[in-house]
């Protein structure tokens, strides 16, 4: 929200959740389980902004891991904006909401030990004992730039300077286009014609996406359930040669291909996870096709489970920068981690008033505590460029009640 009072000032200002959290690579080194039970990860394509990679889970929590990563992952933007002057074409309001949509790194490396969270290290704004900001819940930039060319000036996130000292936390922060940064094309912020001018004053602080989009570390998070596509080959061998090179081309993602040579269709493993469940190659109303019904059906598509019910995902992650895709997932996780931490212990809260000490053993006794049910590999999550699957993994596990895993009879028509 922004507002403009008569000396040309405009601030912006909005509550923020704590964040006050653990670092989530000291979960790491802490809780270790040789494999999770309700939550196991395998990387498949890792990068400094794109990350994809398997879960098999419970549906129910994968969705709540995507969510936490939208909304609930804790992060540094800019949240108030005290404008000096401004003589530029934007109004003051339209320059704050810019400013504040650029991303800033949240995660900053220490020599010592490695890439670290600011977002922890600072303190909430409403948990800090300063009046407005400090350094201690703030990071504060500058903007001071003025056009003397004839032609006009583009101002951009090159032009943010930090001003924090070199003992303060944020002194490393810097926006996430950076004059050191790969991208060459920093964030455009306005334009401005000769003579005109722009000081600024911003402070970033520590927020979550439930407040603003500004907070938000994410350009996608996108999950779908991973396909298992199961040939019935009896079937496939009544069809003419022509017509298994026909039927191929219903798949609208190219899963399938066909081999003349050994006149049978196949898989093809590049365009398997493209499967988006639409039943065209098991619905296929023209002749001969639609004859190939029930045990007779050609294909089954069906969602793939484990042995203990549990579904396989396929997550793709890209953030804007202010964070890796690993940095983001850890934390997530941690803070997943905390909120079945704070319902485990307002639950123990309240069985403790009542003096039903046994019903506490024995929820203690079946979960096994918080602490020994959760595993992260930071080397596998953290940093950048390609990881090989097989080494690449992350296991969280807690007490869940698993379901019944669906026989394959249920699901492949022709199946013994």
């Amino acid at each position: 929200m922004s507002s403009t009072n008569y000396s040309g000032s405009a601030t912006r200002t909005s509550g923020v959740r704590s964040a006050s959290r653990r670092d989530p690579r000291e979960a790491c080194v802490e809780l270790e389980c040789p494999q999770g039970k309700d939550l196991d990860i395998k990387i498949l394509e890792k990068s400094e902004d794109h990350l994809k990679f398997r879960c098999t889970t419970d549906a129910s929590l994968a969705n709540a891991l995507r969510r936490v990563m939208l909304s609930e992952v804790p992060m540094l933007a800019i949240d108030t904006v005290e404008v000096q002057q401004n003589d530029s074409v934007l109004h003051d309001e339209m320059l704050v909401h810019r400013l504040g949509l650029i991303p800033i790194q949240t995660y900053v490396k220490e020599s010592a030990k490695g890439r670290q969270s600011i977002a922890r290290k600072l303190v909430a704004p409403r948990d800090c004992t300063c009046d407005n900001y400090c350094s201690k819940c703030a990071v504060i930039f500058s903007l001071n730039a003025r056009c003397t060319e004839a032609s006009r000036m583009t101002v951009t996130s090159h032009h943010l300077v930090n001003e924090m000292s070199i003992d303060d936390i944020g002194y490393q922060v810097e926006p996430v286009h950076t004059p050191n940064s790969k991208d060459t094309y920093p964030i455009v912020i306005v334009e401005l014609a000769r003579g005109q001018e722009i000081r600024l004053r911003c402070i970033a602080r520590v927020g979550i996406g439930k407040e603003h989009a500004r907070w938000n570390p994410t350009c996608t998070v996108a999950m779908q359930f991973t396909p298992q596509i199961t040939l019935n080959e009896k079937a496939f061998a009544e069809l003419a040669q022509s017509d298994k090179a026909k039927w191929i081309r219903f798949c609208p993602r190219k899963v399938y291909s066909f081999d003349p040579a050994r006149n049978r269709v196949e898989l093809n493993p590049e365009n398997v996870d493209k499967c988006f469940f639409c039943d065209e190659c098991m619905t296929v109303a023209q002749d001969p096709f639609s004859a190939f019904k029930g045990k007779k059906q050609l294909v089954s598509v069906r969602k793939k489970q484990d042995k203990n019910g549990r579904y396989e995902f396929i997550f793709v992650v890209e953030t804007t920068g202010c964070m890796t895709p690993a940095e983001l997932v850890t934390d997530a996780i941690t803070v997943l981690y905390e909120k079945v931490a704070d319902v485990r212990q307002c639950l123990n809260m309240n069985l403790t008033n009542q003096n039903r000490q046994n019903e506490i053993r024995g929820l203690t006794a079946a979960e096994g505590g918080i602490g020994a049910d959760m595993s992260m590999s930071p080397h596998s999550m953290s940093g950048t460029g390609g990881v090989s699957p097989a080494a690449s993994s992350l296991s969280v596990s807690s007490s869940h009640a698993s379901m019944s895993a669906v026989s394959q009879s249920d699901e492949i028509p022709w199946a013994s």
